[in-house]
C-alpha cells in the first residue's frame, strides 16, 4: 500500500511540474502587448541630440529584471553597428521620487554604452505619446525622423539571444532601407513591472 501511495505521489508532483513549466513557457513566450502605431514627429521638441544616422529609442522601468536581457541584445549589437546610432534611454520615473531613483544596474548598463544618453521619463509621458508600454520596447528612427523599427529585440520574456528583432535591427542600423519592421516587446509594463528585490 506505501508502494502504491509512493507510486501515485510521484506522479502526482510530475505532472504538476510539467504543468508549472509549461505554464512559465507560455508566459515568457506571450507578448505583453501588441506593439502600437506611432504617429509623433522625431525628435521631440527640445531633446538635444548629437548628428547620428540613425536613433535608438529604448524605454524602459529601471526597476523591470526582465530588461535586463534586452540591455545584453543591445550591448551585442552595438558593435556590430557600422553607421552611427545614437540611443536615447527613457526612464520611467514616478513623479513623487527622488530623481535618483532611476539609477539601477539596467541605467548604468545603458549609460556605459556609447553614444547613448538616459533621459528621465516622469510618469512615462514619453512613453505614452509614442505608445510605448513595454519595458525594454525599442524605437528606431532614421536620419529624417522615420520610424523603421518598433519592437522588442528579446525572443522572449527575460531571455536574451538572437531574434528576429535584433537582426531587424541591426539591418535597420547598418543601412538595410527596407520595410517597416514590427516585432512583439516581452516584459513587464513601464508604469507597473515586478520590483526588483
Amino acid at each position: 500500500m506505501r508502494k502504491f501511495i509512493l507510486r501515485i505521489s510521484l506522479i502526482l508532483l510530475f505532472l504538476f511540474g510539467i504543468g508549472g513549466l509549461a505554464i512559465l513557457a507560455d508566459y515568457s513566450h506571450r507578448p505583453n502587448v501588441t506593439t502600437n502605431d506611432v504617429d509623433r514627429p522625431w525628435p521631440l521638441p527640445g531633446l538635444q541630440l548629437p548628428d547620428a544616422n540613425s536613433v535608438i529609442a529604448i524605454f524602459y522601468h529601471p526597476r523591470c529584471p526582465c530588461t535586463r536581457a534586452t540591455i545584453r541584445n543591445l550591448e551585442r549589437l552595438v558593435p556590430r553597428f557600422t553607421s552611427t546610432a545614437h540611443i536615447v534611454a527613457f526612464a520611467f520615473h514616478p513623479h513623487d521620487e527622488d530623481p535618483s531613483w532611476i539609477e539601477s544596474e539596467t541605467t548604468q548598463r545603458l549609460r556605459a554604452i556609447p553614444n547613448s544618453q538616459i533621459v528621465p521619463d516622469v510618469d512615462g509621458k514619453f512613453a505614452i505619446q509614442y505608445g510605448a508600454t513595454t519595458s525594454g520596447q525599442v524605437l528606431l528612427f532614421d536620419e529624417s525622423g522615420r520610424l523603421r523599427f518598433n519592437g522588442g529585440i528579446t525572443p522572449s520574456r527575460g531571455h536574451e539571444g538572437s531574434c528576429k528583432g535584433t537582426d531587424s535591427l541591426m539591418h535597420l542600423v547598418n543601412g538595410n532601407r527596407g520595410q517597416f519592421v514590427e516585432c512583439p516587446s516581452y516584459g513587464c509594463s513601464i508604469t507597473s513591472p515586478t520590483e526588483e528585490d
